[in-house]
């Protein structure tokens, strides 16, 4: 579990200092002593995992995909209702500049950004295969980021950055409204 209030150390031996804490305590408490922000937690993971949540393995022998568009499609499949997405309506002519129109707008953009909770399942990237007993490989979607290997973080902050671009490419597109 990591809080969102958890800053990250810039420096590599306090970053350490946090990591060793972490696997001998269990968790990471705030310098106030009563807030933890980082906490390990027990197993079976799929007790921590929402439900519904759509699960897909990261792995060598998954599908190969460009993730900046697997990051788009995710995101429009979560973003949608009855198969309308947030950008599929389109503004009526002559009332686009009301303040109407906008506050209106902006509601059914509300309505329509319903969240399906989606999880990547990272594995050591050197086996190759994801092996966990909760997400078999005939039920979850594979999916491989590259030709050539990867390392976990390399996989991650590719993940990552994908969905950054995409999320703040739609804030920015929502602002304009």
């Amino acid at each position: 579990m990591v809080d969102p209030r958890l800053r990250v150390p810039r420096h590599v031996k306090v970053f350490e200092k946090m990591m060793v804490q972490l696997l001998f305590k269990m968790r990471v408490r705030s310098t106030s002593g009563y807030l933890t922000l980082l906490k390990e937690i027990k197993n079976p993971v799929t007790d921590h995992i929402p439900a519904n949540t759509e699960l897909i393995r990261v792995e060598k022998d998954g599908e190969l995909i460009n993730m900046f568009d697997f990051a788009q499609q995710l995101s429009v499949r979560t973003n949608s209702i009855d198969g309308a997405t947030s950008g599929s309506s389109a503004a009526p002519t002559g009332v686009a500049g009301s303040a109407a129109f906008s506050s209106s707008k902006r509601q059914q953009l509300e309505k329509e950004r319903k969240f399906k909770p989606f999880a990547f399942i990272v594995g050591g990237m050197s086996t190759g295969d994801v092996t966990v007993d909760y997400a078999d490989k005939e039920k979850v979607q594979s999916i491989k980021l590259a030709e050539h290997g990867m390392s976990a973080a390399a996989a991650l902050s590719l993940i990552l950055h994908s969905f950054e671009e995409c999320w703040l490419r739609e804030d920015n597109e929502n602002e304009d409204i």
